[in-house]
C-alpha cells in the first residue's frame, strides 16, 4: 500500500493508519499526535495533520534506507529527494518538524 496523508482526516485516523513506511506505528510516534501543538489555534489544524503524518512516513523512509544510502558515493534520486523534503521542514522548523523532533530525541 501507499501512504496518502488525504487519507488521515483525525488524529485517531493518524494513530491507527496502517500505510505509513514499514506498517503501522509505534507507540511513540502515535505520542506524536497527542501534542497540543496540532491544537494550537483551537479546532484540530487538519492540513498540519496531514502534514506531520507526511513529514513522520519521510522519517521513517529515511531510517529504512540509510544504510542502503550510505553505502553509494553519492544519493540515489529518492534519497535526495527525501533528504530535500526532510531539510525543508528542518530549515523552517515547522511544528511537524518540531513534534517528531521531539519524539525522536525521547523529549516529552
Amino acid at each position: 500500500m501507499t501512504f496518502k496523508k488525504d487519507d488521515i482526516n483525525t488524529i485517531d485516523e493518524a494513530k491507527g493508519y496502517s500505510n505509513y513506511h514499514g506498517g503501522v506505528l509505534k507507540p511513540e510516534e502515535k505520542a506524536i499526535f497527542d501534542s497540543s501543538l496540532l491544537k494550537s489555534n483551537g479546532p484540530l489544524d487538519k492540513t498540519l495533520l496531514q502534514d506531520t503524518a507526511q513529514l513522520l512516513n519521510n522519517c521513517k523512509k529515511a531510517e529504512a534506507s540509510l544504510k542502503t544510502e550510505q553505502s553509494n558515493d553519492i544519493l540515489s534520486n529518492n534519497g535526495n529527494q527525501l533528504l530535500i523534503a526532510l531539510m525543508e521542514q528542518r530549515r523552517n522548523n515547522s511544528i511537524s518538524y518540531q513534534l517528531i523532533n521531539t519524539i525522536k530525541n525521547g523529549e516529552d
